[in-house]
């Protein structure tokens, strides 16, 4: 069993200034993940860039996603490299030019099990959620200026999720049971043959509703529907105010608030995972070397 923490938005002082030693590049990176007990860390820059830490040896990684011949989309790691000083830019040259100044790594099969791990839970996401939406804030508060909330409690990222969710389109079988648990909501805002988050079995669902000012359903404020366990629910998710501390370390959450018909709902834990088991199901992918899935 592979241990992976993270994403992180700011390691802890020690982990940092053990990476300044090394030589890693920290202005350009993003988000940090630690596997294997701090053996492993994984950060990305620009242009699916990456740098990998693995028993202290610093890489730079190549890694594109693609679609495999069944259309299932995969993480494909293109080549990785040993450098003993990272060049100037290389979150944005074209790979082939930084590799010049490095030696090519082939990974083991422990070494890449590990990465595997770290590549799918880089882009998965904790969420802050309950309490009650803020009084005298409107949706054009959040949407318009990005307003960020109080934090809540703090669940996630897990490393595989208890129930499967693709998105496609439902079955008329399916829609008929989500528009008539929501006709206010999921028959009103996703039109037959559209796509939606949904559950293997038909029965859980997850959908976005585009706003005025947000409309591909990303930046400071996302909201939509749920149905879980027969019932329909609404979400709201914003920002929050500040970087969440998890030890040492810091991440970066979204707030989400749910409401049932008028009233505010404050979640169970198995909500909670079903929610984010829907809005996390792109993120559990194969990573592919060299024909070898992982």
């Amino acid at each position: 069993m592979v241990r992976v923490e993270g994403p992180f938005t700011l390691l802890s002082p020690r982990e940092m200034n053990g990476l300044r030693a090394l030589g890693v590049d920290l202005e350009h990176c993003r988000y940090w993940v630690v596997g294997d007990g701090g053996e492993a860390l994984l950060t990305q820059a620009r242009f699916h860039r990456y740098q990998y830490v693995w028993r202290g040896v610093p890489m730079l990684m190549d890694v594109d996603w693609k679609f495999s011949d069944e259309g299932i989309q995969e993480y494909r790691v293109n080549a990785m490299l040993r450098v003993r000083d990272v060049p100037a830019g290389w979150y944005e040259a074209d790979f082939g030019d930084v590799g010049l100044s490095g030696e090519t790594v082939e990974p083991d099969r422990g070494m890449l099990q590990v990465l595997a791990a770290m590549l799918r839970v880089y882009y998965r996401r904790w969420l802050s959620y309950g309490g009650v939406w803020p009084d005298g804030v409107t949706w054009d508060d959040v949407d318009r200026s990005g307003l960020k909330v109080r934090e809540g409690g703090l669940v996630g990222p897990w490393d595989v999720p208890l129930t499967r969710y693709r998105v496609r389109v439902p079955s008329e079988g399916e829609y008929a049971y989500a528009a008539g648990l929501s006709p206010g909501g999921f028959a009103r805002q996703v039109k037959p043959g559209g796509k939606v988050t949904i559950d293997d079995a038909g029965r859980s669902v997850l959908w976005r509703v585009p706003v005025a000012h947000n409309p591909h359903g990303g930046g400071s404020g996302t909201m939509g529907g749920f149905i879980y366990d027969g019932a329909a629910y609404g979400w709201r998710e914003v920002r929050e105010d500040f970087a969440r501390p998890v030890g040492e370390r810091r991440v970066n959450a979204r707030h989400v608030f749910f409401n049932r018909g008028r009233d505010w709902y404050e979640p169970d834990a198995a909500f909670l995972r079903a929610y984010w088991d829907a809005c996390n199901w792109h993120t559990f992918k194969d990573v592919v070397y060299r024909g070898r899935r992982f």
